[in-house]
């Protein structure tokens, strides 16, 4: 059974329709000197436009209860621009904060962490203790001779029974010499969490963390939010 969520406005001037999509990842690409990241349907091999900020739902089939290895990134010959043996890598931009419903923000900190799982489990970085910190992480993935690049880092919850909706901060990095790490990706995470809420949850982080762009580019950028459970 699929259950869509309707993401209603992103501002005053914009009202999304209910659109079912999955299999959304983030596409890093270099402009003037800077990584950018876009959001990618890999169903319909279809660029949807910047984003800097992705959702999943924990403990959706198959993975376990307080993990996921959504949103992933990816790039190919077709979509992106990043060169053969560019190496992508991240950096985790303070602590795991916890969407409070009451105030309707995410200023405060999580009493659980997040562990970003990759290199087969090999590599594993925490989130830290605190909202500052910034945790170096290491290259994830290498973009191929074929300019092909699909990784899924392994998001994993300290504390698979603590519902709730989380925000995970970081940033992308390449080593290739001269590019600036992007600006801040927000990845907003439910784990058995209220629909409306997460709805909520989205909507703010697209309109207050992420200054608010132009309508089109917001409208864009938008749409992998309207996609919810698929069971």
């Amino acid at each position: 059974m699929n259950r869509i969520t309707t993401l209603a406005a992103l501002s005053g001037l914009l009202v999304l329709p209910s659109i079912a999509l999955a299999g959304i990842d983030v596409l890093p690409r270099i402009e003037n000197g800077r990584i950018v990241t876009y959001a990618y349907d890999k169903d319909d091999a279809e660029v949807l436009g910047r984003s800097r900020v992705f959702g999943a739902e924990l403990g959706e089939f198959p993975f376990p209860a307080g993990e996921t290895e959504e949103p992933g990134f990816y790039t190919d010959a077709t979509v992106g621009n990043l060169p053969a043996g560019a190496g992508i890598g991240y950096r985790i931009l303070g602590g795991l904060r916890l969407w409070d419903e009451a105030l309707g923000n995410f200023d405060t900190l999580a009493a659980v962490t997040m562990d970003l799982e990759t290199a087969g489990g090999t590599e594993i970085r925490t989130t830290p203790n605190d909202l500052v910190s910034i945790v170096d992480g290491p290259i994830f993935g290498v973009v191929s001779g074929s300019l092909f690049f699909d990784a899924h880092p392994d998001y994993v919850l300290s504390d698979a029974s603590a519902e709730g909706i989380y925000l995970l901060t970081i940033s992308v990095w390449t080593d290739l010499a001269g590019i600036n790490d992007s600006r801040p990706l927000f990845l907003v995470f439910g784990n058995e969490a209220n629909e409306a809420q997460f709805d909520a949850a989205i909507a703010y982080a697209q309109n207050v963390l992420v200054p608010a762009p132009g309508a089109a580019v917001l409208f864009a950028a938008a749409i992998p939010f309207a996609m919810r459970r698929r069971r």
